[in-house]
Parts: C-alpha cells; sequence; structure tokens
C-alpha cells in the first residue's frame, strides 16, 4: 500500500502498531492454514519452504518500488505469521479428528 494511504489510514485508526505489519503476519497465517488443512493438507516443511520463498520474493521486489525498502524484520514477520498457522492448522486438524464418529 502507498505509505500517504498506509499512513492516513493507521493515523485515522489511531493504531500504535503499524498495519502493513499486522497485515503480512495476518495474511501468511492464512495461508498457512489454508494449506496445512483440507483438502490441501500439504506438508508443513514445504508449506514452509514456500512461505519462506514467498517473504523473500516480496521483500526482494521491493528494491524496484518507489519509496519501499526491503527490510529482514518484514520476512520474519512473515514467517512469524507462518509458523502460527501452521500451530493453528494443528489445532483444527486435532478438533476435526476428534469430531469424527467412532466407527
Amino acid at each position: 500500500m502507498p505509505g500517504t494511504w498506509r499512513d492516513g489510514i493507521e493515523g485515522a485508526l489511531g493504531l500504535p502498531f503499524g498495519i502493513s505489519s499486522w497485515a503480512h503476519f495476518v495474511l501468511f497465517a492464512g495461508m498457512t492454514v489454508v494449506a496445512r488443512t483440507a483438502p490441501l493438507a500439504l506438508p508443513a516443511p514445504r508449506v514452509l519452504v514456500s512461505a519462506t520463498s514467498l517473504a523473500l520474493v516480496t521483500e526482494g521486489l521491493q528494491f524496484f518500488a518507489v519509496g519501499r525498502h526491503p527490510r529482514w524484520i518484514d520476512v520474519g514477520i512473515d514467517m512469524s505469521g507462518a509458523l502460527v498457522g501452521i500451530l493453528l492448522a494443528q489445532w483444527i486438524s486435532a478438533v476435526a479428528k476428534n469430531k469424527q464418529p467412532s466407527q
């Protein structure tokens, strides 16, 4: 999101934190939950490699965007979201498994 838009939204909401950092955390958590749960149910290592690759590519592309700068902390925020997403997906799968009728 362009800096002036982001600054305007953050100012209007009065948030004590950067909205784009939280947005990345939630986005990566959501993507990994979708990738780890049915019907996809991809293996955790594959999801982590994919999330890491996406985080690195998106940060690398910022070299080419005016007014944007890649930061390692942003990759860390993305990966934190991915790890939380994997844990959340494991919890969702465990709850779903326990709710299935016994055979």
